[in-house]
């Protein structure tokens, strides 16, 4: 019967806690091959439930920036017509933060309690209006870039706050403390220097101030139309209803020859359901 094992190795200066793959081997020897994942964290990641080599995405920066966002103006057309809907407008680019580290690091963005997923919308009006949000980082800073879609109303200003979290590179090897625990502080360092539990880690938990990561696709088409989900289960389809391909009245010599005719909406129809699950997260 395999075992979910606690194991560290001198030699490499590694340290797992791991199911085990199977039971060949000296179950002492890091080298066996039931302890391949203290060894090989990646080949054998569904089997890791800790290893040290692995990015536990330890936070540099976490804050939240408003955003003020204008208005953008509608279209005055006739809904029949297809330039009534989806025009592309209302783009803008905002500095988040400058991170400050000295490459470029992963980063979260949330809007309200939804991480953002590329082109996610942080505002919905009426008529396929709406306003997208891109969270994207570089050498130097987070930003948040937008675009709206705009029906025949007016899509109106909205400040936006965006909670932001900035993690560090894991780091590198250093030191000589294979795995130490403190009973004046409560501290745990593991992996010469590459764990410790004095630093603020991305956490999985429900409850408190969690933000929503969805887990699977967040956008389906359908009939030509995109559908979204947000983390919270929220869903927008841009596409209205009332959208429809038109023939127009027929004419001939100022002779009515025939009623205009419309085909079936052009909104989205489709049955996926969503990402199976998300996940709640924090950074403590």
């Amino acid at each position: 019967m395999t075992s979910s094992v606690f194991m560290v190795d001198p030699v490499t200066g590694k340290v797992a806690f791991f199911d085990e793959p199977n039971t060949v081997g000296d179950p002492f020897d890091p080298a066996a091959a039931r302890n391949a994942p203290l060894l090989d964290a990646v080949t054998n990641l569904i089997r890791e439930r800790f290893h040290v080599d692995l990015d536990h995405l330890e936070v540099a920066l976490a804050g939240t920036t408003t955003i003020p966002h204008l208005a953008v103006t509608g279209i005055a057309a006739d809904p029949k017509l297809a330039s009534a809907y989806g025009t592309n407008a209302g783009g803008d680019d905002n500095l988040v933060v400058n991170h400050g580290l000295p490459y470029v690091p992963i980063c979260l963005v949330a809007a309200g309690s939804n991480i953002l997923w590329p082109g996610m919308p942080v505002q919905t009006g009426v008529n396929g209006a709406a306003r997208y949000a891109t969270p994207y980082v570089d050498g130097t800073a987070l930003r948040v870039a937008t675009k709206a879609t705009i029906g025949d109303t007016t899509l109106a200003s909205a400040s936006i706050s965006y909670s932001y979290l900035i993690f560090k590179a894991p780091p590198a090897a250093s030191g000589d403390i294979l795995f130490q625990f403190d009973p004046d502080t409560g501290i745990v360092a593991m992996g010469l220097g590459k764990f410790s539990s004095d630093r603020a880690y991305l956490q999985v938990a429900a409850g408190g101030s969690p933000l929503g990561l969805s887990v699977g696709r967040t956008i389906d088409l359908n009939n030509g139309a995109p559908k979204g989900w947000n983390p919270d289960g929220t869903t927008f389809a841009p596409v209205p209803a009332a959208l429809k391909t038109y023939l127009p009245y027929l004419t001939y010599g100022g002779a009515d020859l025939g009623g205009e005719t419309s085909g079936a909406s052009m909104a989205y129809a489709g049955s996926y359901a969503g990402p199976p699950s998300s996940l709640q997260v924090q950074a403590p």
